[in-house]
């Protein structure tokens, strides 16, 4: 029996042991006299659920009497107030007492966040404990850490305010009926087969204002809880709600992005923009946004905070990766951040994903996408318009036109590179030698030369000039029209209706048979090039504001880019506005040609940290995709019909044909005892492409909820391997 903390208490005998079937005796100090207030009436007052939307609501499978049970229609914990007692019940498997009172180890409890304590914190802990003579206890939590949902922090309290033994008689007992008692459920509720108990407690609203708990009775109206059990009062260790502080609200999140598209390998200043609005009846208390997947493509990040309500008053705690906390956030008010950067991307978009969470929020989460825009292809290495080529055209793509710097080539990542200037050196010496931008070489002969007799002898080995010896001395003259050359590449008009080549030194152009066009605007959808530019209908930007040229509808679920935009089912924003941030911890892909005897797809991620609300693999069908640069690489779905339950925290789907789905043979989902939803696909029949590109994309989808990440692969024995 341990020692009473409250000095200048006595004792009485315990009573009998039958007395303790149903109910334990309490007395807790006040300091007022005795029948000042009430007893407990723990059949009066009004029970007010806390619960959540969580599919499984309570989180670990302890011993019976500590094991919370419960679901939407049977919640798990309540709380009640009358004008003298907080109350707190919990419902549990099976009966909490032994013919010594409650059973040992065990313990009751809930932890409070007072309206005036730090809204990232708890403060206080209320506890019924079983191993110490059944005492009904309140700790503070001092010091305290803020609180990290991963699933449930661990922060336990520090200082025993106080502690009442159901055996105390003397000055200040104020009750004479049990402060905690244990009950049969009547409502109908044996989540194992057989009845359920509950567990009620009473705390005297005046212990709790002498303690500093609450400044007054109404403050409690504002105060959050979290009810749990444990194997010791100042834990919360056994069993707990996969919820928040209760009662709990809900956060709606926005996301946005401007411009709209990036250009291809060009640096692009972007302006992201998350909201964060509380829709509940309740303030939201110790909010926190963080933005996955701004970092590593956003160099240098900048963040701001503001609010539409003047109390708020945000703090941007890192701006690399970025983070802001709100210590409250009122009914209907709506949280802005802005994070600003520059971003030079390849071909594949950026996705980035807002999470806000509050100690009585469910994390809530939105994406912006940023999509890359095509550009005109160029010499430097990169594939600018994003056709999967690189530096298609070759040489041409640096021809300037001139003929007097020579032929230009391509030379990839270092550029255009100059070519070699002709020589118009013609080894004459009574001609001048030159090179003219249009003409080509020229040779001027020089009065005084020898005169010529012929016109061979007049010959300045240019074949755009005409040679002829008059009255004795040479003449060269320019052929209009007439362009010098010495391959056909100096010989391009940019007209896709002649045919160039470089016959003799000089440039021909003859026209393509069939192959007349006239210059005049551009008419959709008549099929016809009609301005000339090699572009026809849809394909010219001239017809892009036509509605026959706008771009289909994505259909959900097809594995086809209906809407042509690189983005395939659920990668697509017309699928999945607002993705998870998917948690990959390992991925193996082994694609031709390598010979494999085991899988060929092996994945395993985080879906997510807390269980989705409607999370349920058995009712909504599930899809996996995986994408690299070349578009997709594996994209199936799995009916929810092939889903089984196999254990109470397991959902299974296998095949051991490895045909129904893509080749998979195994999926499943579990939820962990820190309450994170696991993931896991393998499959020896995944029919995969060479991976292109570093990169690839895992989307994966349960309904209408998806998540999604992009990792770099790196080549081991095993094949394409992260990390």
């Amino acid at each position: 029996m341990r020692t009473n903390l409250v000095e200048g208490l006595m004792r009485r005998p315990r009573p009998a042991p039958g007395l303790l079937c149903v109910v334990c005796l309490f007395g807790l100090l006040d300091a007022r006299p005795a029948g000042a207030q009430a007893n407990p009436d723990f059949d009066a007052v009004t029970w007010t659920p806390l619960t959540c939307d969580a599919t499984l609501l309570t989180a670990l499978d302890p011993r019976a009497e500590i094991d919370l049970v419960g679901d939407a229609l049977f919640p798990a914990a309540y709380v009640g107030r009358d004008a003298t007692y907080l109350y707190v019940r919990y419902r549990v498997d099976q009966t909490p007492l032994d013919t010594r009172g409650f059973i040992r180890n065990s313990d009751w409890t809930v932890l409070v966040q007072a309206p005036a304590g730090d809204p990232f914190q708890y403060q206080y802990q209320l506890s019924l404990d079983g191993d110490g003579d059944d005492t009904v206890q309140i700790w503070k939590n001092d010091p305290a850490d803020d609180l990290t949902f991963s699933p449930i922090f661990t922060d336990d309290s520090d200082t025993l305010l106080f502690s009442q033994a159901p055996d105390f008689v003397g000055p200040g007992t104020v009750n004479t009926s049990p402060l905690a008692r244990a009950v049969q459920a009547t409502d109908g509720s044996d989540f194992r087969g057989t009845p359920d108990y509950f567990v009620d407690v009473a705390f005297p609203i005046s212990v709790l204002i002498a303690n500093g708990v609450v400044g007054s009775a109404d403050e409690l109206a504002q105060a959050l809880f979290f009810p749990a059990t444990a194997i010791a009062p100042s834990h919360h260790n056994k069993d707990y709600l996969n919820c928040p502080f209760l009662p709990a609200i809900a956060l709606t999140v926005g996301a946005s992005v401007a411009p709209a598209t990036a250009p291809a390998h060009a640096e692009t200043p972007v302006s992201y923009t998350f909201t964060v609005e509380n829709g509940g009846s309740l303030a939201a208390r110790g909010v926190v946004v963080t933005a996955a997947g701004v970092p590593p493509f956003v160099s240098s990040p900048e963040v701001t905070a503001s609010a539409d309500d003047p109390s708020v008053t945000p703090t941007v705690v890192t701006a690399d990766p970025p983070s802001v906390r709100v210590p409250a956030l009122p009914i209907g008010a709506t949280l802005t951040v802005r994070v600003s950067g520059t971003v030079a991307l390849a071909c594949t978009g950026g996705i980035t994903v807002v999470t806000a969470s509050a100690t009585n929020a469910v994390a809530a989460s939105a994406s912006a996408v940023l999509p890359v825009a095509g550009t005109p292809e160029v010499c430097d290495g990169m594939d600018n318009n994003c056709d999967g080529q690189v530096d298609e055209g070759g040489d041409a793509l640096c021809d300037d036109g001139v003929f007097c710097n020579g032929a230009e080539t391509c030379g990839g990542a270092a550029g255009c590179q100059p070519g070699t200037p002709p020589s118009c050196d013609d080894g004459n010496p009574c001609t001048t030698d030159a090179c003219d931008a249009t003409l080509g070489c020229t040779h001027t002969p020089l009065p005084g030369c020898p005169p010529c007799t012929t016109p061979a002898d007049c010959n300045d080995g240019n074949a755009c000039t005409t040679d002829a010896c008059n009255a004795g001395s040479c003449a060269n003259t320019p052929i209009p029209g007439c362009v010098p050359c010495t391959s056909a590449v100096q010989c391009d008009d940019a007209d896709r209706c002649s045919t160039d080549t470089c016959a003799a030194g000089a440039c021909t152009h003859a026209p393509v048979t069939g192959c007349p066009c006239v210059v005049g605007p551009e008419v959709c959808g008549d099929g016809i090039d009609n301005d000339c530019d090699g572009l026809t209908d849809c394909a010219d930007p001239d017809c892009a504001a036509d509605p026959a040229c706008a771009p289909p509808p994505e259909i959900c679920g097809n594995c086809v880019d209906d809407n042509h935009d690189g983005l395939v089912d659920w990668e697509d924003p017309q699928c999945c506005a607002q993705p998870m941030a998917l948690a990959v911890d390992r991925v193996t892909l082994r694609p031709p040609p390598a010979r494999v005897h085991g899988d060929r797809l092996r994945l395993q991620a985080i879906y997510s940290e807390v269980t989705p609300a409607l999370f349920d693999p058995l009712k909504q069908d599930t899809s996996l995709q995986l994408s690299d640069a070349s578009g997709t690489l594996f994209c199936t779905t799995i009916p929810a019909g092939r889903f089984r339950h196999t254990q109470r925290l397991v959902f299974a789907f296998t095949d051991r044909t490895a045909r129904a789905v893509g080749g998979l043979e195994r999926v499943e989902f579990r939820i962990n005892r820190r309450g994170n939803l696991l993931f896991r696909a393998r499959g020896r029949g995944v029919d995969l492409r060479p991976v292109v590109g570093g990169s690839v994309r895992v989307t994966l989808r349960v309904g209408k909820a998806c998540a999604r990440t992009t990792m770099a692969l790196r080549t081991s024995r095993k094949g394409l391997v992260f990390p």
